[in-house]
């Protein structure tokens, strides 16, 4: 029985090449009910986007299978999986994929022509999700004149477009400020409560799972554990007495360290490469920029915890 809106089983996921084979997912098995949001947290490779993308039609598991509303996806070819992808599905990435050429108004109106509709019916519902996202003022920019917490709004608008059940986010908040990231969240917890949108995310920021209902650990294609934000509370003193902790919290406080520790070691790997002259200087400080962001963001974490965290 399909009891979820999305039903992963034994989900295994193995890209070769010539000479080598990258297993990104391991047997992993989850269930998301209708109208949840929930996130998947893990460091780079652990198979957040994978997962995603298998979920979304954009590729195909080695073995496993996904049911989406009872049906499943992974024997859906051609045509069908395109359907799947176009009516079922909105996609929301890190680095927005508008088009530049394009305004608002257009990026958010593509998908609506590509679905068919009339332009009657495009110009109602642009005008509809431009009004609900705040942006309506800022429909004949284009991108490049665009705040980077717009150009998200405007991604969450063509990921709505034609009114999916399900919305697929990869770090929709890794180019944002904390201020436009929470805006972009409630975006997608107000998805959830008014309109029953199942919402999946994929973030390395601990402050971006905690507004949704259940966190994933994710590490090594497996879902290592999971829990809801409420079941790791703060963990500072009472009354001079240390604050019992649970096996739950003990387990997101190891993996948040870890997480810094493995930070630190891609930012000297970053600085050795550059020495080597295998990246310009362009690529080193984008990417050290994000490696020090996602360290800020856990030792935040940290310090919420009650965690001494060293300078």
């Amino acid at each position: 029985m399909i009891r979820g809106a999305i039903r992963v089983e034994d989900l295994v996921k193995v890209y070769k090449t010539k000479d080598t084979e990258v297993v990104a997912l391991r047997g992993l098995s989850v269930e998301i009910g209708k109208g949840q949001i929930v996130s998947f947290m893990g460091p780079s490779g652990s198979g957040k986007t994978t997962l995603l993308n298998i979920v979304g039609g954009l590729d195909e598991p080695t073995a496993g299978r996904v049911y989406v509303d009872g049906v499943d996806i992974t024997r859906m070819r051609g045509r069908e999986i395109e359907r799947y992808r176009l009516e079922k599905v909105g996609f929301i990435f890190q680095l927005f994929n508008l088009i530049p050429t394009l305004t608002a108004y257009e990026n958010v109106e593509l998908p609506l022509i590509l679905g068919g509709k009339t332009s009657d019916e495009r110009e109602a519902r642009v005008g509809e999700i431009l009004e609900q996202l705040g942006i309506a003022e800022r429909a004949s920019h284009f991108p490049d004149e665009l705040s980077g917490g717009e150009k998200q709004r405007v991604a969450v608008g063509c990921a709505l477009a034609n009114d999916p059940s399900m919305i697929l986010a990869d770090e929709p908040t890794g180019e944002l400020d904390t201020i436009s990231a929470e805006k972009v969240m409630d975006i997608f917890l107000e998805l959830t409560r008014q309109y029953e949108k199942t919402v999946l995310v994929a973030t390395h920021d601990p402050r971006v799972a905690r507004r949704t209902e259940l966190i994933y650990l994710m590490e090594d294609g497996r879902i290592k554990s999971e829990y809801t934000p409420t079941e790791v509370p703060p963990m500072g003193r009472v009354e001079g007495i240390e604050v019992a902790v649970s096996d739950t919290e003990q387990s997101y406080v190891e993996w948040v360290k870890q997480r810094i520790q493995q930070l630190g070691e891609e930012a000297r790997s970053l600085q050795e490469r550059l020495k080597r002259d295998e990246i310009d200087a362009d690529t080193f400080t984008q990417k050290y920029l994000e490696i020090r962001e996602a360290t800020n963001a856990m030792r935040s974490e940290l310090v919420r915890l009650g965690i001494h965290v060293e300078s």
